[in-house]
Formats: C-alpha cells, sequence, structure tokens
C-alpha cells in the first residue's frame, strides 16, 4: 500500500497513477482467450498491466505437463523479472486487456524515478509472498485445503461489491488442477464437498458463493491467520470480528480437511 496525500492506494493503482502523470510509452492491447501475451524464452520487451480480464501464467514441463505460477487479474503486472528473456508463458483465459508498456521505458524510469522503483519492488514482494504460500499450499496442505485457499484467493480477487453475490470462476476445472497440484476429478470432487457441508453454494460449475466464512478460513488450513480474511467477511455482512476466534472444526469438517485425496 501506498499513501499519497489523504489518499491510500494499492501498489498498482500507484504505478497505474505514475505512468499517466510521466506519460508512459505504452499501448492498449485486447487478446482472446487462448491467445499468448507472449512465450517462454521470447526476447522481454514489454511490461504489461492487466486491465480486464485472467491471464493464466505457467511453464512447460518436459513431458508437457503445465506448472501454473499464477492468475493475474485486473491491476496485475506482468514480466517484471528484469530477465533479457521472458521465463515463463502468459495466455489469456478470457477476454482480455492490458496496458502495454516498452521495456526501454519502464527501465529508464525505474533507474530515474525513486517513488516508481519502490512500487516496482512493493509489486514484486507481493508476487513473492504469493508464490511462497502457493509452494506451502502444493508442499504441506491436503487436497480440501488447497481447494478452499483456493475459493479465499477467487473471493480476495473479487470486486468488494459484490463479494456478497455468486462470483464467476474464469479458469476451467483443468486449469485449477494444475495450479493446485490436484487431478481434474478431486478438484470438482471438493468443491462438491464443500457445497454439500453448506460452505458455499455452488448452482453451477463456473459459479460459487461462501455461505460459512469461518469454516472456509479453517478448511484453508489457515485459522491462525483468518483474520486476513476479514476484510472479505466483513463486506459479505455475514460475519463478526469475533468470529474468527471460533474454536476447533466440528468432526464432520475435520473428517473432510484430513482426507488428502479421497
Amino acid at each position: 500500500m501506498w499513501t499519497a496525500g489523504d489518499k491510500t492506494m494499492r501498489t498498482e493503482e500507484f504505478l497505474t497513477e505514475f505512468c499517466l502523470c510521466e506519460e508512459a510509452d505504452k499501448r492498449e492491447a485486447r487478446y482472446r482467450p487462448h491467445q499468448s501475451l507472449y512465450l517462454e524464452g521470447d526476447p522481454a520487451r514489454l511490461v504489461f498491466q492487466i486491465t480486464a480480464g485472467v491471464v493464466i501464467v505457467f511453464r512447460l514441463l518436459a513431458d508437457g505437463r503445465r506448472q501454473i505460477h499464477r492468475f493475474a487479474t485486473r491491476g496485475d503486472l506482468l514480466a517484471l523479472d528484469f530477465a533479457d528473456l521472458y521465463s515463463h508463458n502468459a495466455e489469456a483465459i478470457t477476454e482480455v486487456s492490458a496496458e502495454v508498456y516498452d521495456r526501454p521505458w519502464f527501465d529508464r524510469t525505474f533507474q530515474d524515478h525513486p517513488d516508481f522503483r519502490r512500487g516496482v519492488f512493493r509489486h514484486l514482494t507481493d508476487t513473492l509472498t504469493a508464490s511462497q504460500e502457493q509452494a506451502v499450499m502444493l508442499g504441506r496442505k491436503s487436497a480440501m485445503e488447497r481447494t478452499a485457499s483456493f475459493i479465499c484467493f477467487l473471493l480476495q480477487k473479487a470486486p468488494a461489491d459484490v463479494r456478497h453475490s455468486y462470483i464467476v470462476i474464469r479458469m476451467s476445472r483443468y486449469d485449477i488442477a494444475d495450479y493446485l497440484g490436484l487431478t481434474f476429478e478431486t478438484v470438482s470432487r471438493m468443491l462438491h464437498r464443500l457445497k454439500k457441508l453448506g460452505v458455499i453454494d455452488l448452482p453451477k460449475p463456473d459459479r460459487f458463493k461462501v455461505l460459512n466464512w469461518p469454516v472456509l478460513a479453517q478448511l484453508a488450513g489457515e485459522a491462525e491467520t483468518a483474520g486476513r480474511y476479514l476484510p472479505c467477511a466483513m463486506a459479505l455482512k455475514r460475519v463478526e470480528p469475533a468470529a474468527f476466534t471460533a474454536g476447533p472444526l466440528p468432526a464432520e469438517f475435520s473428517q473432510q480437511r484430513s482426507q488428502p485425496y479421497s
């Protein structure tokens, strides 16, 4: 977060405003679903900021499998690693709009403007933190915990004014499975378990609504840090702050959490 005068901005908002003030060398680009923004190994000549839609960032393993690093949505920046070549692939999942900056302008601005440089470092720090959390999820969490964590992620990324309603899942089950290190069948099974337990409503495969925030946070394996979900929960007007100090999960929820892949 950054503070400019009386206004507090998210890092991506600060960078956007800075680029507008500095007359950035940029253009608007649009991408169709499954169209690549850039490919691993290509010369890294551009930096991207997503303004609408969802982009999947991934690498292809030698056997053809995908290792998905992140899902980029509105406000996210891509290709900020300052390497000569892109180190991963970026592909549109939905219709995507992006501001595309020429790398020479971006590099010059990074060198010449300390505020801009701090904003970029803050964004890189946020991205690194998210990558570390994903590593913990893949290495230590059960299938239920991973799926619940993903639902929390979707809710955090959704605009505040729609969190009380149904949120559209833009990713396919295969995309989610590759991101979570699970199979397609396991992801579908975990989502239906969450629905059966009354934690979410899932009227269609591509949309959901959270019904029980405290239990979702605990099923995500983050009961001790559930307070970070408080802004989302309060926006839903369903959860009081004291709800995040709830005790152990009821037996039926604990059983679901402890079964990794069944």
